[in-house]
């Protein structure tokens, strides 16, 4: 495959990056907001997910060790409380500005444990990329991001901080799969395996939410709005894009170096949820929230080069 391929490859998981907020928008504003129509997007996404590559890799699924199986369900857990809290964020805020707080910690977190893993990582690049994106998020925080009241814009912000870390937990993860210290899984049958483990917790999560008589009934009418036909889609189609877009990005990384990789993932995701959300949504960015995003794009050049 030649490398500008891998460039094109590279841009079309970028736009599967953004359509996944934007579908994930979408499911959020078709069904009830409840933590039960959160954990069937996760139960819908997970088997969607499991299809797919257990189709990709020949319908073969084997080869589990106890560092793949431990990293499986840490991970499962983890994306289980992601998928939840960013459907929430979905309803309180600007998707541009949750975009970013999510790409920037799925950048720097991971650059952080590998500067404590490898203290011979370069302190400059570090230095000024944090430099620039606390200087983002000061911004951020002078920056209506939602137009209600107080206490919803202190949720939203906290919740995006959450999600910063969150999203960077994940990426170590990633790492320690792809780059394993014990004998690993292959990334399909990985993929499986934590599919398989988020259907079984996201499933036995709702039985236990439908256990309460009390609530019983609420949950189920908050539910049925999940099983409708377009809440299904949203979450279907928000799975594959998901999919296609990380299958791509895995077959750029052998090609494209992480020099260029990152303005281009982080940068560009950053900049096209913006206009996306604009376009979409009418979000419509004042001039301190342009600098803000302007500054985080320019923030990942800087973690680079």
């Amino acid at each position: 495959m030649g490398i500008w391929l891998s460039y094109v490859f590279l841009i079309l998981a970028v736009l599967c990056i953004v359509g996944q907020f934007l579908i994930t928008k979408l499911y959020q504003r078709s069904v009830r907001q409840a933590l039960i129509t959160s954990l069937f997007f996760v139960l819908l996404s997970s088997f969607v997910t499991l299809v797919i590559f257990f189709v990709y890799n020949g319908f073969r699924f084997g080869g589990i060790t106890w560092y793949s199986l431990m990293l499986a369900i840490i991970s499962s857990v983890i994306m289980i409380v992601y998928n939840v809290i960013s459907i929430k964020i979905m309803g309180l805020g600007e998707v541009s500005i949750y975009s970013m707080f999510m790409m920037l910690g799925g950048m720097i977190v991971p650059f952080v444990e590998g500067l404590i893993v490898n203290p011979e990582t370069n302190r400059l690049k570090l230095t000024n990329g944090l430099g620039l994106t606390f200087l983002t998020f000061f911004l951020i925080f002078q920056v209506a991001g939602v137009k209600t009241a107080k206490s919803t814009k202190k949720k939203f912000y906290l919740l995006c901080i959450i999600m910063f870390f969150i999203n960077g937990i994940v990426g170590v993860l990633t790492s320690l799969q792809s780059n394993p210290i014990y004998p690993a899984m292959t990334s399909e049958n990985f993929t499986i395996l934590k599919s398989l483990i988020m259907i079984a917790l996201s499933a036995g999560m709702i039985g236990i939410l439908l256990l309460n008589k009390k609530t019983r009934l609420e949950k189920k009418l908050a539910l049925r709005t999940a099983v409708a036909p377009r809440p299904i889609v949203f979450g279907s189609i928000c799975s594959a894009v998901a999919g296609i877009g990380g299958f791509l990005q895995l077959v750029a990384n052998a090609k494209v170096p992480n020099t260029v990789q990152y303005p281009i993932v982080t940068g560009g995701t950053i900049v096209l949820t913006a206009v996306a959300a604009f376009l979409f949504f009418k979000e419509k960015q004042s001039k301190r929230s342009t600098i803000c995003l302007a500054g985080a794009f320019l923030s990942t050049i800087l973690f680079v080069f």
